[in-house]
């Protein structure tokens, strides 16, 4: 959910999945357990994802102070499938080597 608040709560085939507060921060919820694998052509086995959004929360006169004055889902929503072998997380540390000289240095002056 990458806009909706001031507060949302989350379900997915009627279990709640999760809560979040800060209307404008996205909030993620592993869903992976509640989802029916096998949907059918029909739409028999459909899965159904609720989002329950409030008009004002705990947090609605914090985020007024900067004049938010939005209730709702105001930005998109994404569900994503992730293979169980993946890459996570990774880093490119590209370093020059000692044969360059001044000539190649690229650091700003």
């Amino acid at each position: 959910i990458h806009g909706a608040g001031p507060d949302v709560e989350a379900y997915v085939n009627g279990a709640c999945v999760g809560y979040a507060q800060d209307s404008m921060t996205p909030s993620e919820f592993d869903i992976s357990e509640l989802l029916y694998a096998n949907v059918d052509t029909n739409g028999s086995y459909e899965n159904v994802l609720v989002l329950k959004v409030q008009r004002f929360a705990e947090g609605s006169y914090l985020e007024d102070q900067d004049h938010w004055w939005l209730s709702g889902i105001h930005r998109s929503i994404e569900i994503l499938s992730i293979p169980q072998v993946h890459i996570f997380d990774y880093s490119v540390d590209a370093r020059c080597g000692e044969h360059l000289g001044p000539s190649h240095d690229t650091s700003p002056r």
